[in-house]
């Protein structure tokens, strides 16, 4: 998972975790504000399996944590 930076208008993928399963969604590089605090943020994926795993990923951290909570 390399680091990638897209073109403009080229499509890009950004994870998400919907109804509690991983997935991502796409949008279209625009060299704008948003694009680049995503990318920053490391969330910018030009493969989009790549952005299925950082959403599977970030789910398990979620779950880590609640069942961590509950312990307390």
């Amino acid at each position: 998972m390399a680091k990638c930076k897209p073109e403009v208008g080229e499509e890009y993928y950004i994870p998400e975790i919907i109804d509690g399963k991983p997935d991502m969604f796409t949008t279209e590089w625009n060299d704008d504000d948003l694009d680049h605090k995503r990318y920053e943020a490391g969330v910018v994926f030009t493969d989009k399996y790549d952005a299925i795993i950082v959403a599977k990923k970030m789910l398990d951290m979620v779950k880590e944590i609640a069942d961590e909570k509950r312990e307390l």
